[in-house]
């Protein structure tokens, strides 16, 4: 049986964006903790290296339709099913 191996030829796909809002919310999260002092300080370096890197890629990075998802804006309203 041959299995079919897929070998990466490229970084992977990051969507930058959300890695850079979700370590934003864990690092005002930590903020407040004596605790977590370290990774408060740690995660304001990553998200430091992130705005560096997504400066460098600024002139290459292109808003296509292919990146943006619509949202409806109006939900469709849900109605219970019932024998008539």
């Amino acid at each position: 049986m041959s299995r079919h191996v897929v070998r990466p030829t490229s970084e992977p796909h990051i969507d930058l964006d959300t890695v850079r809002e979700t370590l934003a919310y864990m690092h005002a999260d930590t903020r407040s903790s004596e605790r977590l002092a370290g990774v408060h300080v740690a995660l304001g370096r990553v998200l430091e290296e992130i705005a560096a890197v997504e400066v460098l890629e600024a002139p290459h990075k292109a808003v296509s339709r292919r990146n943006v998802l619509e949202l409806p804006t109006a939900w469709p309203r849900f109605v219970p099913w019932s024998p008539k």
